[in-house]
């Protein structure tokens, strides 16, 4: 098994004969195979200033973050390297590596927009449709940037300055809001990161960029709103009853529309539902209640394999929002979105902003209000990020009432 550690080189300085103690190089030292080679990292620093306990620089040290990030991409260039010869059945040698290092240097001739392209071309391979948008729209937006404020995008120019630039371009040229904004720089991290990974940038000020934005409220359809969906007569248009049928399928579930798109018969097993999910390529099987089993009846005929009719999303927004009307979902919500600081609402009726997320929405949410630990509810609605589950955990005052008089009858 190959190791890459850090280490100081152990050169002696020839006048005194002892071991360097000031500018002494950081090295990396690769085992595998019974092999030995040492790359060079590039970073100096002075011995006391050395952790080797952890192999790295010391925190207190001046711009020790970005020496040590440096140090940790190199490191994981080399482990790159070896992984893809091992998956490959490349024999390993001293020589394939240092030359596979050289390949790597010739690459970083590469113009910014010719890094973007490549780091889109890997998340092909890997990312779900829309994710993949999202970074090419992040990718535009640069572009765009750079044209309005005559900026030639190389890695060395980003600083502090350029970021605050560029957030001041997406707020008052493109009018997106903070939500929106928190969105496109933190895949323009994801992509820097990518490019210091492999040893095409190393400059890590962009390591300190932030940008928090308030997450909008969750908008979610109440017990006696799915209810009165589900009781509408619309046999006299196949279009709206499918589309009624595959809402209320989301909400019994709490599917994303991604995955319940792409679901086939077979993915069905013993009362069962069994797929990975596009989003977060993770397995999930989830029980199927009654109701959700009633649906999935409805169209077992069909010649198609899929289990249900799911349209594109856009299509069946739109339907949505038909299907919201005539079962009078006129409830007032209001959407709240930050500006920089500035805070609008914009008032809507429920049916107005109908739409198939709202069915996953709307199945976390009532299960928090039944009380179910949200663990369990988590494990059933396939939430990688902790922080995005947590907040559907908001608590109809109903149920608050309910649960303390329940509580604390004394």
């Amino acid at each position: 098994m190959a190791k890459v550690t850090p280490k100081l080189e152990q050169r002696k300085d020839p006048k005194t004969g002892q071991l360097r103690r000031n500018d002494v190089l950081i090295i990396l030292d690769v085992v595998f195979n019974a092999k030995r080679l040492w790359v060079q990292t590039g970073v100096k620093t002075d011995r006391v200033n050395w952790d080797c306990k952890n192999n790295r620089i010391k925190s207190s040290v001046i711009d020790s973050v970005e020496s040590n990030a440096i140090i940790q991409n190199k490191a994981r260039e080399v482990e790159k390297i070896i992984l893809d010869a091992q998956l490959n059945n490349t024999e390993l040698s001293v020589a394939y590596i240092r030359n596979s290092l050289n390949k790597i240097k010739i690459s970083i001739n590469k113009s910014f927009h010719e890094f973007y392209e490549e780091y889109l071309r890997n998340l092909e391979m890997k990312c779900a449709k829309n994710t993949l948008k999202k970074h090419r729209t992040s990718r535009d937006l640069l572009n765009q940037f750079s044209k309005y404020s005559k900026i030639r995008i190389q890695f060395e120019v980003i600083d502090t300055e350029f970021y605050q630039k560029y957030v001041d371009f997406l707020l008052n040229q493109m009018k997106h809001s903070n939500v929106t904004i928190a969105k496109y720089t933190q895949t323009f991290k994801q992509f820097l990161n990518y490019c210091s990974v492999r040893g095409y940038n190393k400059n890590m000020v962009y390591k300190t960029f932030t940008f928090s934005a308030r997450e909008p409220e969750i908008i979610a359809l109440k017990k006696e709103e799915i209810i009165a969906i589900k009781n509408l007569n619309l046999e006299y248009n196949k279009a709206l009853d499918q589309v009624r049928d595959c809402m209320l399928f989301l909400c019994l579930t709490g599917l994303r529309y991604s995955d319940a798109y792409n679901l086939k018969r077979s993915n069905v097993a013993d009362g069962f539902l069994k797929y990975v999910s596009i989003k977060t390529k993770t397995p999930s099987s989830i029980p199927l209640n009654p109701s959700a089993l009633k649906i999935i009846a409805k169209y077992s005929n069909t010649l198609s394999d899929k289990l249900l009719p799911f349209i594109s999303n856009q299509k069946m927004n739109g339907h949505l929002k038909e299907i919201g009307m005539l079962a009078e979902l006129d409830r007032e919500v209001i959407k709240v979105k930050y500006y920089g600081s500035e805070r609008r609402e914009f008032p809507r009726k429920l049916y107005e902003v109908l739409t198939t997320h709202i069915g996953r929405k709307s199945f976390i949410s009532y299960l928090f209000n039944q009380g179910m630990d949200s663990e369990l509810i988590r494990s059933l609605s396939n939430h990688k990020s902790i922080s995005s589950f947590a907040r559907y955990n908001k608590i109809e005052p109903s149920f608050q009432m309910s649960q303390l008089v329940e509580k604390l009858d004394l």
